[in-house]
């Protein structure tokens, strides 16, 4: 089996290293004198390393293949810079005649860069004999979605979706996420998170890193006063266009940031591209550059870095400050508190499971967000099958389907495997009128494969829900005895009704109502504090927490060490 394995930017070379890892492993197996389960032999893979060029700074580029371990390229395209037209243009252009030459029988295209897009689009239309046959096509990292259509990546991304046939999500988030779009269920596999196999298989070697010293963050003198002797400092990232080619927003997130400089130094590994719009926008007051001396507060601006240097400084920082998606994921995987300066992120286990908090790009919501997370007492989890096995997992799918459909007619290979049989649990979702049903209507995408029923106060708002089984009960607090009885009773027989697996709720004394009742029939129980309750939890939230199996609110300064968790806001 001949896989061509595409890179094309700096992310994508962390998740192309534990691909090759594993595909050497497998060889090594396949060359042994044992056999797969079935008794056949293992199937051995040729692997082409094809590098298009996108990320045209060489010398970062090899830095980051010597970090890696990566082997040279075994194709280069040097595609090099240009508008998103012209360069995924010139990377299909470049990409059909690698095809055409070497005839594949996969293509691994990885994330959600211009170089994933044009090949992606190459493999899915090429024809490589009489027959029509093309390359299976592979998808790491697939199905993340920041509903943000203004984004280049997130265009990409979907597109990629729906030309593979194979797609490999790092998170949950992702399978709801293709399964809404109608992707078949066969598709995908969970295998985890090669970005982390990446982050664990060289933090050890990222130690040896001298960065720390020649940025004087790490001192003798201080061993007694600062782990490791390391100085308190924070790590500062931004690349995209939305943040860095906008003046306004450029400089709103700057000033977000100054009183942290004012307290630390923050140490900015510029991108060129960044670089070039501070000196274009008149922004340079705000930053430091490195000539010789280290020391002080202040945003301290210096060059890109490799991999290693990079992993270091973020592994020892008290806070990282972002706009990267991967940085979001290695920040959760290392435990360090991270501030991303956008208004989404497609990665949302990072919020959810992880150390990661969405500012905004605001002077004052960032400000804001950096204030919590300097605060900020971790308790946070790596999300599943973040243990450096990502890559194992996605090549043996990989070489599985490549068998299933080598031994079906060519009619059948669509069929290889069955459909996997939906056992949709259900969800009752019970909220109040006004914020309270419209923060629940937020939260839709996260139970998109369960069979939802709605609960709330007036019947109008069945029309926010339709095809879904809606239920409507009467309005009623505490001082209103006698309709809270009757919402009670009504709660009572839904619940005994439904007999819903989970119950969630983001308030008031209806969900409250719902909860306990919940308990008595065994159904899981979530409860969400309004966001309005900024100052205090809420009577019934106070109370919700002796019922609900995960207590949350959406103000992290509520948190408290045995509930109510913060895991972020929704709105």
């Amino acid at each position: 089996m001949k896989m061509l394995i595409v890179v094309g930017a700096r992310p994508n070379f962390m998740k192309a290293a534990p691909l090759l890892t594993a595909i050497e492993k497998h060889n090594e197996r396949a060359a042994s004198p044992f056999r797969a389960e079935n008794g056949t032999a293992i199937e051995t893979i040729e692997k082409v390393l094809v590098h298009t060029g996108q990320h045209y700074d060489e010398a970062l580029s090899k830095a980051f293949f010597a970090d890696l371990d990566l082997p040279e390229p075994d194709i280069h395209l040097g595609v090099g810079s240009g508008s998103h037209a012209v360069q995924t243009a010139e990377i299909m252009t470049r990409f059909e005649a690698v095809l055409l030459e070497h005839l594949p029988d996969v293509v691994a295209v990885l994330g959600d860069v211009n170089s994933t897009l044009g090949c992606a689009l190459v493999a899915a239309k090429v024809s490589l004999d009489s027959t029509g046959k093309r390359p299976l096509i592979a998808h790491v990292e697939a199905g993340l979605r920041s509903f943000d259509s203004t984004m280049p990546e997130e265009i990409n991304r979907i597109l990629v979706d729906h030309v593979s046939d194979l797609l490999f999500v790092t998170e949950e988030s992702g399978i709801r996420n293709l399964r809404k779009e109608g992707v078949p269920a066969e598709k995908i596999h969970f295998v985890g998170n090669g970005m982390i196999d990446s982050l664990l298989a060289f933090q050890d070697k990222a130690e040896l890193s001298a960065i720390l010293e020649k940025l004087d963050l790490r001192v003798p003198s201080l061993k007694q006063s600062a782990k490791n002797g390391v100085r308190r400092y924070a790590l500062l990232t931004l690349h995209r266009p939305a943040n860095v080619d906008n003046r306004e927003a450029f400089l709103n997130i700057l000033e977000g940031l100054q009183e942290l400089a004012s307290s630390c130094p923050v140490i900015f590994s510029a991108h060129p591209r960044t670089c070039k719009n501070i000196v274009r926008f008149g922004l340079g007051h705000f930053f430091k550059t490195e000539n010789g001396t280290h020391s002080g507060n202040g945003i301290r601006m210096i060059e890109s870095l490799g991999y290693l240097d990079f992993l270091c400084l973020m592994k020892h920082a008290a806070l990282v400050v972002t706009d990267s998606g991967g940085i979001q994921e290695e920040t959760t995987c290392l435990g360090i508190p991270c501030v991303t300066v956008r208004e989404n992120t497609e990665r949302p286990v990072t919020v959810t499971q992880g150390t990661n908090m969405i500012a905004g790009t605001t002077k004052q919501s960032v400000q804001n967000a950096v204030k919590l997370q300097m605060n900020r007492k971790i308790n946070a989890r790596r999300p599943e099958k973040w243990d450096g096995k990502a890559g194992g997992r996605t090549v043996e799918a990989i070489v599985a389907e490549f068998q299933e459909r080598k031994r079906l007619p060519l009619g059948e290979r669509s069929l290889a495997r069955p459909r996997l049989k939906e056992n949709r649990k259900k969800l009752l979702a019970v909220a109040s009128g006004g914020g309270h049903w419209v923060e629940l209507l937020r939260l839709g995408r996260a139970w998109i494969d369960f069979e939802t029923v709605f609960v709330t106060v007036n019947p109008a708002y069945g029309a926010d829900v339709p095809g879904r089984k809606f239920y409507s009960i009467c309005d009623a607090t505490r001082e209103t005895r006698i309709r809270l009885a009757r919402a009670t009773l009504k709660l009572l027989w839904i619940i005994c009704t439904e007999r819903p697996d989970v119950i969630i709720s983001t308030g008031a004394a209806p969900g409250y109502i719902a909860l306990r009742i919940g308990k008595l029939i065994g159904a899981k129980t979530v409860w969400l504090d309004s966001i309005a309750n900024a100052e205090e939890l809420s009577l019934s939230g106070a109370m919700a927490g002796r019922y609900a199996d995960l207590w949350l609110t959406q103000w992290a300064h509520l948190a408290g060490e045995n509930g109510p968790y913060f895991r972020g806001a929704v709105l």
